[in-house]
Order: structure tokens, then sequence, then C-alpha cells
């Protein structure tokens, strides 16, 4: 997730960098069943976010704050997928 280093005073981005309009694809037919861990969670729950308000949540240590973001997002899955897609 995306934070702001207080001791720099800028933003630090997180590993995925996209720019608007830039269609992100999914793939879950490669997932195995299992459980995830607390990242894993924090991810699915951002990726959830993303695809239903097209926002992304900043944390600002003390506050969170949402960005808005263009980012379409394709998903392929065999069964019910975990997000929120029809």
């Amino acid at each position: 997730m995306p934070s702001k280093d207080y001791k720099t005073l800028q933003l630090k981005s997180s590993e995925l960098q996209l720019t608007a309009g830039t269609v992100l694809v999914l793939d879950e037919t490669a997932m195995k069943a299992g459980n995830l861990i607390d990242q894993g969670v924090k991810n699915l729950q951002a990726i959830h976010e993303l695809i239903k308000s097209q926002s992304l949540q900043y944390d600002f240590q003390f506050y969170p704050l949402q960005f808005h973001t263009n980012i379409p997002v394709v998903t392929f899955s065999e069964g019910k997928s975990l997000l929120p897609v029809n």
C-alpha cells in the first residue's frame, strides 16, 4: 500500500505503479487453494476497492487518504471470482 514517509515528507509508492488508462489484467486461474497471509488480504482488499470505486487508499500513518484512479480491470477465473466482477 502506498504510504507517506514523514522523515523525507514524500509519498512512497507501492510495488505496482500504473498510469491512468492502463488496463490491469488479473489471472485468478493460477491461484491455488490455501490461506492468504495478512499482506495478501490487504492486497486483495486494495484490488477490490480499485475495481469497485476506482480509488486507491494511501496510508499517511495517522490517517488514510483515498486517491481517484482510472485503471480498468479484466479478470480471468475458472470459478467464482474473489473480486467484485460480473
